[in-house]
This record gives structure tokens, sequence and C-alpha cells, in this order.
């Protein structure tokens, strides 16, 4: 047996026996622990809003010596995002994949509230240049959201474009602007680095990722949106329907000037014929 399997099997057999501060830190190591790998004794408990004595007592009661080792089986356990690391547990069942997409938007529903919801889509709609970021599996959902967006208002882009960097679109961000980041998993090795590039600009920032990416409370918004499936392969139906969520949101919030822009882009696809009767 492995050191990343006893990781997973000694948080399971001590579960019952571990305090609510030392939970909070073990499910989040069970379920992200690669990335837990990488802070410092001191960056997991500020992050988990608990003591180091709390975290170094929760890996003792876990069997390790000590940090510095837990550590080391936490690198060794398996991507989260990688398909190998996931089992297929009825994933050829369509009722049981049904029943989790339903969870996934059930769960989106029971932790976001209306007047959460409206701010930050008032948000995306007043901004002066909308961003929307994604990379590796998050570029299609950057690219849906601003496919749907750019015809609701002005000055809505997609980054970074094909041969292009971060670094020329930041550094022209300025505290008038949104910049929507899909951080789903499996993030490229430089996510973390971006997040902390971001926190130091003045752009309002909305994060969405999957629920147990630790909260980014620094940022303007952090949304958690559930991407299990039945299978080794994650559904990202909970993020297309924030997508879809927004874009009809700004609608009902700004019907007038999104109409408006939306007359204008009908009557372009007539005149230049792109579109089928």
């Amino acid at each position: 047996m492995t050191e990343s399997d006893l990781l997973a099997e000694r948080i399971q057999q001590h579960w019952h026996v571990l305090p609510a501060a030392e939970r909070r830190v073990a499910l989040f190591v069970a379920a992200q622990a690669r990335l837990a790998a990488t802070y410092s004794l001191t960056e997991l408990s500020q992050i988990h809003t608990v003591s180091k004595a709390t975290v170094s007592r929760l890996f003792r009661r876990l069997g390790y010596e000590d940090f510095n080792q837990a550590r080391e089986a936490m690198r060794q356990q398996p991507n989260p995002g990688s398909p190998l690391a996931r089992p297929i547990t009825q994933a050829d069942d369509l009722y049981h994949h049904v029943q989790q997409e339903t969870s996934n938007l059930s769960g989106w529903l029971s932790e976001t509230s209306l007047q959460h919801s409206a701010k930050i889509i008032d948000l995306l709609f007043t901004a002066r240049s909308l961003y929307c970021l994604g990379q590796r599996n998050n570029f299609p959902l950057a690219l849906h959201a601003h496919t749907q967006w750019t015809q609701l208002r002005a000055n809505t882009r997609l980054i970074p474009q094909p041969g292009q960097s971060l670094s020329e679109h930041l550094v022209q961000l300025d505290a008038d602007d949104v910049i929507v980041v899909f951080g789903f998993r499996r993030r490229y090795r430089g996510f973390q680095q971006l997040l902390k590039t971001l926190l130091r600009n003045t752009a309002k920032t909305v994060l969405i990722t999957e629920p147990d990416f630790p909260m980014q409370t620094q940022l303007t918004a952090h949304i958690h949106l559930s991407i299990e499936s039945c299978g080794p392969f994650a559904s990202y139906a909970a993020p297309m329907s924030w997508i879809a969520h927004a874009s009809n949101g700004m609608m009902q919030h700004f019907p007038e000037a999104t109409r408006q822009r939306i007359e204008q882009i009908e009557q372009q696809y007539q005149e230049l014929g792109e579109l089928e009767p």
C-alpha cells in the first residue's frame, strides 16, 4: 500500500474523532492533496482560519511524525482532475448521471442567494471592459461566456487569444474592469500565481471553481459550482447553466440597452447573410 493510499484511508478511519477545525483541513487535504502539498504549515492554517497547532495535531493524529512527512504523502496523491485518479461508478447509467447533474445544480442553488447573484450580474454589465479568462478545459467555458455576453454589451474580451500571453492583457486592467476567471481542475501550473497577480490589481475579479478549491475571500466574488460526475470525466453542466443565468439576468436588469444591442447585431446578421432564416 502506498503513502497516497494511506493518506485517504487515515482520514476516513479517524474522521469520527476529528474536531471541527481539524475536519476543515482534512476535507481540503482529502480532496486536493497535491495542491495542499504546495502550502506551508502557516499557509494551510491561514487558509482554513485555524492555528498552526491545529494543523500539526491533525497530521499527528493521522499517524505522521510531522508536517514534512505528511506533505510528502500529499505529493504522491494522484491529481483529482486526472481521469486515472477517479473511479468509474455507474458511468454508463443514464439515471444516475441525471441524478448527479441535478445534485450539481441543486448544490449551486442552495449556496447562492438571489441578492448575491443580482449583484454579480450588475457588476458584469456595468464594467468598462469585461474579460473572460479560461485555460485548458476552462477555455470552452470562457469562450461560451464571451460569445453570450458580447451580444449584450460592448468591450467584452476573451483572453488569452491564441499566440498571446496573459501579461499583455492584465497590464491594462483597472478598477472599472471586471475579469471572470474560470478555474476548474485541472488548472495549469501558473494558476496560483495568476490569482496573486489579480489580487494586486485594482480590477474586480470573479472566480469560478469547484467547491473543493479554497475560498478566496479577498476577491470580489468566488462562486463554487460542482463538476462531479458518475465517471472519471467532469461535467460542466453547472458552469454552463451559470453563464446562461448571468446572460438572462443582464437582459432582465438592463432590458433597453441589451435589446438595442441585440437588434443591431440581428440587423447585421441579415445584411451579411450569416445565419439561416
